[in-house]
């Protein structure tokens, strides 16, 4: 099967290993040897991870130097790298388009950037980077950006991790103006200042992605609350942006919250995705607060708004009401079961115009208990399915809240019966009961994937009452009924013949941030 895929495919399969996994495919066919012992295909891609290997690695491409010429795409990955081997990975890896880095660093060696060798070895990346990724260091990003302009730079994703120098932090924001063509900007772990954060927004035209985590925002220009509108309406140096998607996420306004969302209301309004996630104020006790008039200040000038995930800031029917009345009409809302927000939602004229409802907080079982009526026991589900607009459900939720998946049942039946319109439903660690009995296709559907993490479907034709009903410490389900659990997926295939089934196992050893990357990767590709 795999001497069919075409060179094309295998290069993009080939690009996602390690040096050692290559090697090993070319063991495989003589048709794998022939690709793989390309020199462009096997050494275009570098992937390494780990100290041991790491150390190989640099050896064999320092001694041999035409082969790391030909590295355009080079990731580390945990590598235990010594500041002077790090200083000269340009030197040895002299054409890199792709730089990505994670590590862990005994101590922070950012001030080792100024340095006039460090200068003159990344200024050798200036003409060929596209994007740089490093994670625990910004030795990399400051020495390319010190006196270079990069043309062709689009993506910067940096943890400055809070230098003891809080001036090199500044200067960062400052040599961003050598990034004219940057898109994508992600900063985590320093100080946002808001006239370099003004400075930066002004100086890259082109940028449409910013996110901000774990950083915190002081406002050392703008006035105080009291004043600040006033002010502001005064100050016509403040250019709007042309920035379409903002994720600010774990972060700390060490002024008030308020100050910086009338900055956001001046500053960027033609935001198409917002993403608000686990915000506090030092100013409030709570992670959650209303500030009303400030988020309704700032949400109705964003008219091209589609995208909103709101986890942090009360969620008000005032605020749903303004974005209404504005002329906003939201294509994708995430909003946290907790403080009311699904309710206010539900309840908003937002309903009309949302395709895609994303619900996170909460199991469905304590959704279920929560929006319950007595003679509809589903009804959360049955209300959702009265607007036929919303296309895709999402219902996110993690492993803490629902453990086991039999703990949480899913009335699959009612997306057949009362959600026709529904066209993808994604869920996490759940069960989904199926009571429908023949053995016809299901003919009125628009369903055409069920994506399950952690999930698997029942179906009563094979499993036992137990199974579908009683508590997971009466129920065999979720540990010793595989057979109904297999039976029951084939069985829902057959009735659902043009619906895509993806079971997804969570992989264990991997950390997920689903907050943010899960979301910048969704608008990015704009897919469900």
């Amino acid at each position: 099967m795999f001497s069919t895929l075409s060179p094309e495919v295998f290069h993009i399969i080939l690009s996602n290993l390690t040096l050692k996994d290559k090697l090993e495919c070319k063991l495989v066919s003589k048709y794998w040897y022939n690709i793989v012992n390309s020199p462009d295909q096997l050494y275009e891609t570098i992937k390494v991870e780990g100290k041991e290997e790491f150390n190989k690695l640099y050896v064999f491409f320092n001694t041999h130097k035409k082969l790391g010429a030909k590295v355009k795409r080079l990731s580390i990955d945990r590598g235990a790298i010594k500041v002077d081997q790090y200083r000269r990975l340009p030197i040895v890896f002299p054409h890199v388009k792709i730089f990505h880095c994670v590590e862990i660093w005994d101590s922070l060696p950012l001030k080792r950037w100024k340095t006039q060798m460090t200068l003159k070895n990344f200024a050798r990346w200036k003409d060929t980077i596209v994007e740089i990724r490093e994670i625990g260091s910004s030795i990399g990003t400051f020495a390319l950006l010190k006196g270079n302009v990069c043309p062709r730079l689009e993506s910067i994703d940096v943890s400055v991790s809070y230098s003891e120098d809080e001036y090199e932090e500044l200067e960062l924001m400052s040599l961003l103006v050598n990034a004219p063509k940057l898109t994508v900007l992600k900063l985590s772990n320093t100080l946002i200042f808001t006239f370099k954060l003004d400075e930066a927004l002004d100086n890259l035209p082109k940028l449409k992605i910013l996110s901000f985590r774990d950083v915190r925002f002081i406002n050392n220009q703008l006035p105080d609350y009291d004043d600040i509108e006033g002010s502001l309406k005064r100050d016509e140096d403040i250019k709007p942006s042309q920035l379409e998607t903002l994720i600010i996420s774990n972060v700390l306004f060490v002024d008030d919250a308020k100050i910086w969302l009338t900055y956001f209301s001046k500053k960027i309004t033609s935001i198409k995705n917002l993403v608000w996630n686990y915000v506090e104020n030092n100013q409030s006790n709570g992670f959650f607060d209303t500030h009303e008039h400030f988020l309704i200040q700032f949400l109705t000038k964003c008219h091209q708004l589609e995208f909103y995930r709101v986890h942090a800031f009360e969620l008000t029917s005032n605020i749903l009401k303004a974005m209404t009345d504005a002329g906003i009409r939201l294509k994708h809302i995430d909003v946290d079961a907790i403080c009311d927000g699904l309710k206010m939602v539900l309840n908003s004229g937002q309903m009309d115009f949302i395709e895609t409802l994303s619900i996170s907080g909460n199991s469905y079982d304590g959704l279920a208990y929560e929006y319950r009526k007595t003679d509809e026991p589903d009804y959360i589900l049955k209300e959702i399915g009265k607007h036929p607009n919303i296309k895709n459900l999402r219902i996110i939720q993690s492993q803490q809240e629902v453990n086991p998946p039999v703990s949480n049942k899913f009335p699959f039946d009612v997306v057949l019966n009362d959600m026709k319109h529904l066209q993808t439903l994604k869920m996490d660690f759940v069960s989904l009961i199926l009571r429908y009995e023949s053995d016809e296709p299901v003919v009125e559907t628009s369903l055409t994937k069920v994506h399950l993490l952690e999930g698997y479907f029942l179906a009563s034709r094979f499993c036992s009452e137990a199974d579908l009903e009683e508590e997971y410490r009466f129920s065999t389900a979720y540990n010793k009924n595989e057979d109904g659990q297999r039976n029951s997926l084939n069985y829902v295939k057959t009735i659902l013949p043009k619906t895509e089934f993806i079971m997804e196992q969570m992989n264990m050893d991997v950390n997920i941030d689903i907050s943010e990357e899960t979301y910048i990767d969704f608008i990015k590709k704009h897919e469900f």
